[in-house]
């Protein structure tokens, strides 16, 4: 596979993506998390777990990321169309 994984997925094995959906989750680091992110494990964090679904609700991707409270923004925009 090489350029957009999106493009592979839907072009190549046609197959329709649906939908992602997120949670931002304030948690407390594990130990491994708090070190790669150079902060004190009593220090909340956010997590961000994303999944990915093709039509029929199959999950297609799922990743997890972790961010410092300090430097996380979250915005949403609703457009009414």
């Amino acid at each position: 596979m090489q350029g957009s994984k999106y493009d592979f997925i839907e072009k190549q094995k046609g197959l329709v993506i649906d939908r992602s959906e997120q949670e931002i989750i304030p948690v407390l680091p594990p130990e491994d998390i708090a070190d790669l992110l150079k902060i004190n494990p009593a220090q909340p964090i956010i997590e961000k777990r994303t999944r990915g679904y093709l039509r029929g609700d199959t999950v297609f991707e799922y990743s997890r990321n972790y961010f410092k409270s300090s430097e996380y923004k979250f915005t949403l925009v609703a457009k009414r169309h």
